[in-house]
């Protein structure tokens, strides 16, 4: 059975006075840069806020635009635009998918049977280098 010591007091990291400046050096200019970007975020919102309020058609756009009433009437034209995205999305996907699937295969072909004409449009994209022996790679 061995038996470990417990360290010493004087054995404890201490950081040395630079590195301690460097940190307090450090977390100043992160303060200093949170509150540039929180000051000039808080100016901006007020800028267009007062800007866009004060502009004319403001009261119109402010009783059609966030009316809830005209929301509840074009809800169910939003859902279904909504639901035609994400039926177009899902052929789109499909398609990319199966697409990409053809050209990753007619890439890698290598049999006589599969001509230069089946091999050439996905090299073409894919391709860094130029044809090295014939007219298609």
């Amino acid at each position: 059975m061995t038996l470990h010591k417990a360290p010493a007091v004087e054995d404890a990291y201490v950081p040395s006075e630079r590195r301690i400046a460097r940190e307090r050096y450090r977390r100043g200019r992160t303060r200093r840069a949170t509150a540039i970007a929180a000051t000039s975020t808080l100016v901006v919102g007020a800028v267009l806020f007062v800007l866009i309020t004060n502009s004319p058609g403001w009261t119109r756009t402010k009783e059609t635009f966030f009316s809830a009433h005209y929301a509840r009437v074009a809800f169910p034209q939003v859902l279904e635009g909504l639901w035609l995205n994400l039926r177009l999305l899902a052929v789109c996907g499909a398609a990319v998918l199966v697409l990409g699937l053809l050209l990753a295969v007619a890439r890698t072909l290598r049999a006589r049977c599969s001509s230069p004409c089946v091999r050439w449009p996905p090299r073409t994209r894919t391709s860094s280098g130029g044809c090295r022996s014939s007219s298609v790679c």
